[in-house]
């Protein structure tokens, strides 16, 4: 039967779905199982390299490092080939399997935990903890943004380095509003389509994941709140922390409203 469940009345993708019955799962249930193979433009290397960069520019010595929303593992493995202690925990079960299968590949003595931002991963004395890839945009409320960061506190050694991302405004409107995507992986369709809401500062990223052969799809709805970078500032001084530095996407240069991705360094006060 016929069920095109959509966000968006008029979708650019309603002649491809609407024969199909629609099948709401929760964000990265189905995409998980694609995760690699969608992000494959990722450069990990780039990102543990950077990540280990603006470390050093705070700390003498990196080893611990923890990454919370850590995917399929791909920055652990890059930063336990760099020579770190590295550990992680994603929110969805389905990326921590495949992050787990993944160790064999690496050879890797990682450990991954099945934890979201509002929970406590079994892990303390971190030299550095890691939030990247827009991940933070994740936490929709301010008091979640709070309690994720007091948290993060519990984790760092008396001198670790708290390093987070941020997607901006300028970059939802400029990339990914209207954005349209589509691409086959092992005999299944991924459709891609992301749009911004002003009103809500709300980016959403809608995945249909249409198996071939079959008369429904998978539906992921992905709301990813796209805060200021003063909101980010007053949260980390609400819980205790010191800002160190905002360095524009991959740089030291100022990060600021005019960058497209922000990297907030920060410690403990």
């Amino acid at each position: 039967m016929f069920n095109l469940n959509l966000s968006q009345k008029d979708h650019v993708y309603k002649h491809e779905l609407k024969h199909r019955e629609c099948r709401e799962v929760f964000p990265y249930s189905i995409l998980a199982g694609f995760y690699n193979d969608v992000m494959s433009h990722v450069e990990y290397e780039r990102w543990a390299a950077y990540t280990l960069a603006v470390g050093a520019e705070y700390k003498c010595g990196i080893n611990k490092v923890f990454d919370f929303a850590c995917g399929t593992g791909n920055l652990v493995f890059q930063l336990e080939l760099m020579g770190c202690d590295a550990s992680g925990a994603d929110g969805i079960e389905e990326m921590v399997k495949i992050a787990n299968a993944e160790k064999v590949n690496w050879h890797s003595k990682a450990s991954f935990y099945t934890c979201d931002f509002l929970n406590l991963p079994p892990v303390s004395n971190q030299d550095m903890v890691l939030c990247l890839y827009d991940s933070s945009n994740y936490i929709l409320e301010v008091d979640q943004q709070e309690l994720f960061f007091d948290q993060v506190k519990q984790l760092l050694s008396p001198d670790g380095i708290f390093l987070f991302d941020c997607s901006t405004r300028l970059n939802s409107i400029r990339h990914f509003n209207g954005y349209k995507f589509r691409e086959v992986l092992n005999d299944t369709t991924i459709l891609r389509y992301a749009y911004y809401t002003k009103k809500d500062n709300i980016q959403h990223n809608e995945f249909f994941i249409l198996p071939e052969g079959e008369d429904y799809y998978w539906h992921e709805h992905h709301r990813q709140r796209i805060w200021s970078l003063r909101d980010f500032e007053k949260s980390l001084k609400k819980t205790g922390y010191k800002l160190l530095n905002k360095y524009d996407g991959f740089s030291f240069a100022s990060g600021s409203e005019k960058s497209e991705r922000v990297h907030f360094v920060a410690k403990p006060a």
